[in-house]
């Protein structure tokens, strides 16, 4: 069991579900290593909420914009209907609802088949003679996806009630707890700077609370983001500014390490995503993308202007910037504020200044994406190992049958057809090389991750080296 609970987290956000307005809709598959969009037919749109889950072997199980829950044939999933109750679900987008990171999708701890939807929708009511549009309600329900011939069901748990109060309209995000099984869910109160964070065990969800950071006021746009890792989190209302923290996966205790202004006020802020080596926060309003050194001692001044939206539409609509997500291929991609068919992307993330190399509609899709982006957390980091909540031994089983643990190192994801990242637990990398097992150097890199999409399937040697001057072996499995 403790095995099988290790291997369970890989591939789970390889197949992205996209699109827009209409039956004609997209998607992107990362499952060979890179960028390869398809079309789909199917009733279900996309506003702005949008998430998604796979199996452990990469293929599609289940997605929703919020209102509606289809299984991996595109078909309304079983007991699915009245699926997160509000006003926003019922009465106001018909193309999907309208909140960005209003859906979380993690899997049950210690189950092969069961998984946890927390969700919510909005409501309207007047406050102070003004017509607010907030949650009032968080929600949980559960899949088995043993259900219905493999198709998957809503079965015992749905719309459950776990938090009553108003909260911040989107940024749902999650991070695995520092044991390696369990999962902390984050998400804000609205007008003030109080943070709910629930604790996902196998048979109970306990719930805490901290005041930490800015106060939310103006929150029509939210996007939150964990570094895989999850030493870090970000948290980015439109307005005033980006508050950054240190996050304990052992306690759930944030830190805030900085408060960013943001970059442009009169422009506000909309997308963020961290680095695949978490060593870089990208921020974007509708022009601009920025990059932060989240290392350096003064963050804010590390800020430097890495894109500035080149003037091109799709058909008419402006292709400015969005909402940003981290993909399995280690790019960050993001959306359009008008529905078009191209995402933009950040090919070198990991890469300091103009060298992350921004693509403006890098990437064209098959049928237009109206705004959205999965919300994906890493599914794959495993326990910190030595920690006081350390207390499962997944690593241990994991070292027995090599898998991701090796002298220290947790590889993600192992085996893989294309990428590997390399995270050493208080140790930066500078160096990793990989050789065949005649002994011939195959790839080196000197950040903590390499692509072998190029080399023969088969078992290889690697080499880890820190900037502390350690070093650590072990082996891959390319498929």
């Amino acid at each position: 069991m403790l095995f099988s609970s290790v291997l369970s987290a890989q591939y789970r956000d390889k197949v992205w579900m996209l699109g827009g307005y209409g039956i004609n809709n997209s998607g992107i598959n990362f499952n060979n290593g890179m960028a390869d969009t398809f079309s789909v037919i199917r009733d279900l749109e996309f506003f702005l909420t949008n998430a998604s889950i796979c199996d452990t072997a990469g293929n599609l199980l289940f997605y929703t914009n919020g209102q509606l829950l289809y299984n991996r044939f595109h078909q309304p999933m079983l007991n699915s209907s009245n699926f997160n109750p509000g006003a926003a679900t019922l009465n106001n987008y018909p193309y999907g609802l309208n909140i960005n990171q209003a859906v979380l999708i993690l899997p049950k701890p210690q189950t092969d088949s069961r998984y946890n939807l927390f969700h919510f929708s909005s409501e309207h009511f007047n406050a102070h003679s003004i017509i607010e549009d907030q949650p009032l309600e968080f929600f949980q329900s559960v899949i088995d996806m043993g259900l219905d011939n493999g198709r998957g069901a809503i079965t015992g748990i749905k719309n459950q009630v776990i938090l009553n109060d108003t909260l911040s309209h989107g940024a749902i995000v999650g991070c695995k707890h520092a044991n390696g099984r369990d999962w902390w869910i984050v998400l804000h109160r609205y007008w003030n700077n109080q943070f709910y964070k629930f604790l996902l065990t196998p048979d109970t969800i306990f719930q805490s609370t901290q005041f930490e950071g800015s106060n939310v006021r103006y929150d029509v746009f939210l996007e939150a983001s964990f570094t895989r890792d999850g030493t870090r989190y970000v948290y980015m209302s439109q307005y005033p500014q980006i508050d950054l923290f240190e996050f304990d996966r052992c306690s759930g205790a944030l830190t805030l390490k900085e408060a960013l202004p943001s970059p442009d006020t009169s422009l506000g802020n909309l997308g963020c995503a961290f680095s695949p080596n978490g060593e870089f926060l990208y921020v974007c309003n509708n022009l601009n993308i920025y990059q932060y050194d989240v290392t350096a001692a003064n963050v804010n001044q590390s800020r430097i202007l890495v894109a500035q939206w080149d003037g091109s539409n799709v058909q008419g609509f402006n292709t400015t910037f969005f909402m940003m997500q981290l993909a399995p291929d280690n790019r960050i991609y993001v959306s359009t504020a008008q529905g078009t068919n191209v995402l933009h992307v950040i090919n070198s993330p990991d890469s300091a200044g103009m060298a992350c190399n921004v693509v403006q509609q890098g990437l064209v899709l098959p049928w237009y994406n109206a705004f959205s982006m999965p919300n994906h957390t890493n599914y794959e980091v495993g326990p910190i190992d030595g920690s006081l909540c350390d207390s499962l031994g997944l690593n241990n089983v994991a070292v027995i049958n090599q898998s991701q643990q090796a002298n220290s190192v947790t590889v993600f994801p192992n085996p893989s057809a294309s990428w590997f990242n390399f995270l050493i637990q208080n140790e930066t990398v500078s160096s990793v090389t990989v050789y065949n097992l005649f002994g011939e150097v195959t790839v080196t890199s000197t950040k903590p991750n390499i692509n072998l999409s190029g080399e023969p399937s088969g078992v290889y040697l690697y080499r880890v080296k820190t900037r502390s001057g350690k070093e650590f072996r072990g082996k891959l499995q390319k498929l």
